[in-house]
């Protein structure tokens, strides 16, 4: 009878370690973001954890993103751990859609990398029927 006492003791401490390591540190950046008025799900609370993003200033450029376009948060924390910030990318979906065009954030992406300044590619695309260059300074 003691040693399935013990048994069951040891598979409880074992079981609350392994949920501390694993399942803490997610809940923890779902909360984080919930405080901020960022509503993710497990998987995207997950995601964020394992890259490496639940800073405060990807948390509310996210919030920012999409309040104006639905991409995913796989994309946003590629992006961001590439780039470091995504100030950048969110003026350049703002803009998008303020003058009612379909966010392409692919190709915001890259001018984004290239160390273009979106607003201005996007004015630059405009004038040329919305065709973006990236070959032009």
């Amino acid at each position: 009878m003691d040693s399935v006492i013990t048994i069951g003791l040891i598979g409880l401490f074992i079981g609350t370690i392994l949920t501390i390591i694993y399942f803490l540190p997610t809940m923890l950046t779902k909360w984080r973001a919930s405080t901020l008025g960022l509503n993710l799900t497990y998987g995207q609370a997950r995601t964020v954890t394992k890259d490496f993003c639940n800073k405060k200033e990807f948390l509310l450029t996210v919030k920012e993103i999409w309040f104006w376009a639905d991409i995913p948060i796989e994309k946003l924390t590629n992006h961001f751990n590439a780039k470091g910030d995504l100030t950048n990318l969110r003026d350049g979906i703002i803009e998008m859609k303020q003058k009612n065009r379909d966010v392409d954030f692919p190709t915001l992406s890259t001018f984004d990398l290239a160390g273009r300044d979106l607003k201005e590619e996007i004015r630059k695309a405009e004038t040329k029927n919305w065709v973006f260059d990236i070959t032009t300074d």
